[in-house]
């Protein structure tokens, strides 16, 4: 097998931010499962890496040296490795310049970004940029947005492999169960979204295409309760964020596509996500909670100060039971335009969604490159800002089931249950 490209470079893979939670589960799993990769520990202090991976027992390791706003340092290490694993956030504070010369280097590029306007400001700066060096740029490579946007393909896939590449696919929706700790990054990254001027929530909340390079006919549903075919949905924190990934693998597929072989999901495809409950008036109550919790916290910045100084912070993570002990359930729904048919994908991690799996989510999308490129689909090929649908498909669903951390089962539903939440 032919190595990924670039070729020559000293390292396969470079962790940047390495002495973070999740950089510590991170490094702990590629020492792990990534034997046959070089890779390096990477971040503004060489003696705190090094106390970390002394603690994990992997002190051996490569450590490189670079701080978030020092561009030609972040340049060194972008040109020492095939691919970049970032946990440094929030990444509108302290991301932008890797981007940046990871893109202008050909290095390919992974985060675990939950910040919409500031992924729509990378692609934007740095799509033309990252096409020329071939790097494939994704953000949003962890528990946001994998179970959605792998979902949400692999959907689409089963619908059509069932019932006929002919099919006309509709409405998509997802449903999560939860058992974690909300990580300080994820807290981070929500108060900074409330503190943004009105006019830039007002889109956000309003336009479902800011990422997609391709305007689509989906209006947001936001509903407090939805109906779906296994119960109900509430409003889901993560699912502003996840539905505009969707989205832009919907736009990146339709946008590129030479003939009517290729697969895409179709002009009439539409995404959204709830959290799962067990009935109406639970899911309603839980709507509620969540956005008049959200309207007080932007209208009244004091107590964002309060919460920024009790919530978890960057860096923070759950106790050692809740990364054992947590999991994640979801359950994604493809229907045909007609409503005569309805795949089902369900999902199940085992471990903390925000932590232990995300840090295996994140491995295993640079480990695709790594050992895995040739297979990758020719968008990942040509490099630029991509998602986790459209750069690693169907060989991160397999790698992922592999890990023994994570499961895919694939159904039809019958025509009366498919009914339930058109």
């Amino acid at each position: 097998m032919s190595p990924a490209p670039p070729v020559g470079r000293t390292y396969d893979i470079v962790v940047y931010g390495a002495s973070s939670f999740v950089g510590r589960l991170v490094c702990k799993y590629l020492a792990k499962n990534a034997r046959s990769a070089k890779w390096a520990a990477a971040g503004r202090s060489k003696e705190k890496i090094a106390g970390v991976l002394k603690e994990l027992g992997i002190d051996s390791q490569p450590i490189l040296v670079a701080d978030s706003n020092d561009e030609a340092a972040l340049a060194d290490v972008a040109k020492e490795t095939k691919v970049v694993i970032t946990l440094v956030g929030p990444y509108a504070l302290y991301g932008s310049k890797l981007v940046k010369v990871c893109a202008e280097n050909g290095t390919h590029y992974l985060d675990l970004t939950g910040e919409t306007p500031w992924t729509a400001k990378m692609i934007q700066s740095e799509h033309r940029k990252a096409l020329v060096g071939r790097a494939i740029i994704v953000h949003s490579c962890g528990f946001d947005s994998i179970p959605s946007d792998l979902g949400a393909f692999l959907a689409v896939k089963y619908l059509r492999e069932k019932v006929g590449a002919e099919v006309k696919v509709g409405k998509v929706r997802s449903s999560f169960k939860v058992k974690d700790t909300m990580s300080g990054g994820t807290f981070a990254s929500a108060l900074d979204l409330l503190e943004m001027p009105r006019n830039v929530l007002s889109e956000l909340s309003s336009n479902p295409y800011i990422l997609s390079p391709l305007p689509g006919r989906q209006r947001l549903e936001n509903k407090w309760a939805a109906r779906l075919p296994s119960g109900w949905g509430a409003v889901f924190v993560m699912a502003p964020h996840n539905g505009q990934i969707v989205r832009r693998s919907w736009g990146l597929l339709e946008s590129t596509a030479k003939s009517a072989r290729d697969f895409t999901y179709g002009p009439n495809f539409s995404y959204d996500e709830y959290i799962g409950v067990g009935n109406p008036v639970l899911a309603f109550f839980v709507s509620l909670v969540f956005v008049v919790g959200a309207v007080v916290l932007k209208l009244l910045p004091p107590l964002r100060w309060i919460a920024k100084r009790v919530g978890p912070k960057s860096g923070d993570g759950p106790s050692k039971q809740m990364l054992e002990n947590g999991y994640f359930n979801s359950e994604t729904f493809a229907w045909s335009e007609d409503g005569k048919h309805c795949a089902r994908v369900t999902q199940r991690g085992k471990g903390s969604p925000g932590y232990q799996l995300t840090a295996t989510m994140i491995s295993e999308c640079a480990l695709s490159i790594i050992h895995e490129y040739g297979r990758l689909p020719v968008l990942a090929k040509e490099g630029g800002p991509l998602t986790t649908a459209t750069a690693f498909g169907s060989v991160l669903h397999e790698r992922l089931e592999r890990t023994g951390e994570y499961s895919f089962d694939f159904d039809m539903l019958d025509e009366g249950s498919s009914k339930k939440g058109r």
